[in-house]
């Protein structure tokens, strides 16, 4: 059995700090025919402890302590032709590519070195914003094979926000790096298309999955209760979380007369706006959570009202596997191969929203049809089982 490497970075996970659900997606597919080393480089939050959902049991962890400067990596890149025209293309970086520099290099060779990989290692790295890095351990390496999972549309979310600049920096940054790399793959198939006319890459889909929970009973509470499950470090979830409670949820409260409620669930940052909701009557701001199920079955509706945001919501999928009747945005369900109507009810407005909303409260058991028909299409194609293969035949080379 061979190595695998896969650098990735230190982020906010949905609940919880370490690596993100689509990392330990990731980790969990290749260790199935590799023996994997997960060098976590600092980007945001906490490196992955005890209380996190990450995935990283049977596997190496190396964790790259950030280096008080990194000059010495620096000149040796600029000593480097090559490097010199990617530098002059691609500066300046976006933010988080600017935490994690290709200058960490030999930062990060060495701790891998000391987990015993040796030469001619694969690497497979997460997220646009470490492909210079990626690009710079991998000839230190001599890497047999190096992919880059982009995960989400980087410069169109930092576009649709109107950071241009970061937008900018991300459409040089995945110019200059991604077409470096063996192969490149992205979560949602439009995003994949998008980026790849764009560049004029070849960018695989490998889907976004989650873990069948096994079947439970569930129970709805009374009153109805409306939960919304996400990274809270996330703009995009942060805009969703606080329209929920400030527009949908009154809005059903008024319809329905009852005293409905919001339960949020996912780490945040507890000096942001969004703390401000948990004195709002009815909402429950729970942060991180180590078990949602239980939050899973108490809920009438998972509802996800999102504006913007890039590559396919995992939090719909989550839903869809516990049996959730979902209410959610065309964004929120944006890659995903969902009918309205069938899977979820979909609306754009948060008036509109509520007025679903209100609907599966008074037909419970046409939201149960609708979760039926959306769990069927997560076993199909977004659990692990479904989706670990194509995983497996990115990293292998077999796309």
């Amino acid at each position: 059995m061979g190595v695998q490497v896969v650098l990735a970075p230190i982020e906010p996970a949905p609940a919880g700090n370490g690596l993100a659900m689509r990392t330990a997606q990731f980790v969990d597919a290749a260790r199935e025919a590799f023996e994997v080393v997960v060098a976590v480089v600092p980007v945001a939050g906490r490196p992955p402890g005890s209380d996190s959902r990450s995935g990283l049991d049977r596997v190496t962890l190396v964790q790259v302590t950030p280096p008080g400067e990194t000059r010495s990596g620096l000149t040796e890149l600029v000593s480097d032709g090559r490097w010199r025209e990617r530098l002059r293309r691609s500066l300046p970086f976006p933010a988080l590519a600017g935490a994690a520099p290709p200058s960490m290099a030999p930062i990060v060779c060495q701790a891998l070195e000391r987990a015993g990989v040796g030469p001619g290692t694969p690497l497979h790295v997460v997220r646009s914003y470490l492909g210079p890095l990626g690009i710079a351990v991998a000839e230190r390496l001599g890497s047999s094979s190096c992919t880059l999972d982009l995960d989400d549309d980087d410069e169109t979310l930092a576009r649709d926000v109107g950071d241009l600049v970061q937008a900018d920096a991300y459409r040089r940054l995945v110019a200059t790096f991604a077409p470096e790399y063996s192969r490149v793959c992205a979560a949602s198939p439009l995003e994949a298309v998008e980026i790849g006319d764009r560049h004029g890459l070849e960018v695989t889909v490998v889907p976004n999955a989650v873990a069948l929970p096994p079947a439970v009973v569930r129970s709805p509470v009374d009153p109805p209760d409306l939960l919304f499950v996400g990274n809270l470090s996330y703009a995009p979830n942060v805009d969703a979380a606080v329209v929920l409670v400030t527009e949908v949820l009154p809005a059903v409260r008024r319809a329905t007369g009852l005293a409905v409620t919001a339960t949020i669930v996912g780490s945040f940052d507890p000096a942001s706006a969004l703390a401000r909701l948990a004195g709002t009557d009815g909402v429950r701001l729970l942060g991180y959570v180590a078990d949602v199920a239980p939050l899973y079955a108490r809920a009438s509706v998972a509802v996800a009202p999102l504006r913007w945001g890039s590559g396919t919501s995992i939090k719909l999928l989550e839903a869809f596997a516990h049996r959730v009747p979902v209410v959610a945005t065309p964004v929120a369900a944006r890659g995903l191969a969902v009918v309205d109507r069938t899977h979820l009810l979909v609306a754009e407005q948060p008036s509109e929203l509520a007025e679903r909303v209100v609907e599966l409260v008074a037909h419970p058991e046409y939201g149960m049809d609708l979760a039926r028909e959306a769990r069927a299409l997560v076993e199909r194609w977004h659990s692990r089982s479904a989706v670990a293969p194509i995983i497996g035949a990115f990293l292998g080379g077999r796309t």
